[in-house]
């Protein structure tokens, strides 16, 4: 399905080469900083989350995970057991 409408859309075709896209590669450490920031500055759970587009529940588990450890709580962690 994906290929059909890649090929639909012709970006098949497509040849960047040294064109630059218009959007920036973000990385999730970025994001959760920016979801902390925003919640820091008061806006409420519910329309952030939304915003963000993630459940409440990770909401909350970022915001918990900041406030215990800190900004080193937004960094990805291993999931070994």
């Amino acid at each position: 399905m994906v290929d059909s409408l890649f090929r639909r859309h012709c970006l098949h075709n497509l040849h960047l080469g040294s064109v630059q896209v218009p959007w920036e590669e973000c990385k999730p450490m970025d994001e959760r900083l920016k979801f902390i920031a925003r919640f820091l500055e008061g806006e409420k759970m519910s329309p952030l989350c939304r915003a963000f587009g993630i459940s409440h529940v990770t909401g909350y588990k970022i915001y918990k995970c900041y406030k215990v450890y800190g900004l080193d709580g937004l960094n990805d962690r291993s999931r070994q057991p």
